[in-house]
């Protein structure tokens, strides 16, 4: 049964179960369950389970990633897609960013048989610490730009901007195998007692199927 939160303008739409508060308009739609206060507009676009706070625009869009903004290419062979990560370092331990706010959700989400062209901003600033070295209001800023199919990968760090001292500051991609499923990380490296509040911007260019 729908839930009553969920409204839709358009004929074969579709919201499974524990979907709830969901937008849609168009055609031929599916939220594929648990998703919370998403957005669809167009046809044949999917917002995959358990993900929450997500825009599909256009036609065959899915969006994979909590809070994701998706934009569909309507040939079914490409799409455009946008989210955010943050997290916090206070020493050098390599560590994978949050996906959307999600303390819970390190895991960007893709399908494996597709190729992934990618820009990714990352921000650095940091707001304390005992370290002598350099102080507080230190930043930096680079893009990471690559692309990727499986776990094979080929990227880029361009240091685009820093001021005061940064040195040791760095991020990067990563792929594990677990349990069989290739999952994508993107993990950061701070300094001993510093502490590195980080935010990046992801974009990714999907091409389906290949």
């Amino acid at each position: 049964l729908n839930n009553i939160n969920n409204k839709f303008n358009g004929s074969g739409n579709t919201t499974e179960l524990g979907a709830n508060t969901i937008q849609i308009n168009g055609t031929l739609n599916t939220a594929k369950g648990f998703n919370n206060n998403c957005l669809i507009s167009g046809s044949n676009n999917e917002i995959a389970s358990g993900v929450n706070n997500a825009t599909v625009l256009g036609s065959n869009g899915e969006a994979l990633i909590d809070g994701e903004f998706v934009i569909g290419s309507g040939d079914g062979i490409g799409q455009t897609s946008t989210f955010f990560l943050n997290g916090t370092t206070t020493d050098a331990t390599l560590t994978k960013l949050f996906v959307n706010g999600n303390t819970a959700v390190t895991t960007i989400e893709r399908n494996t048989d597709s190729v992934y062209y990618y820009t990714i901003d990352v921000h650095a600033y940091r707001t304390g610490g005992a370290s002598g070295s350099g102080s507080v209001d230190d930043r930096s800023f680079w893009t990471i730009r690559g692309m990727v199919k499986g776990t094979v990968f080929n990227e880029t760090l361009t240091a685009n901007a820093a001021l005061g001292t940064v040195v040791g500051w760095t991020a990067s991609t990563k792929y594990l195998v677990v349990s069989g499923v290739d999952e994508m990380y993107l993990t950061v490296t701070g300094v001993a007692a510093m502490n590195i509040t980080w935010t990046a911007t992801v974009n990714f260019y999907e091409m389906k199927g290949l």
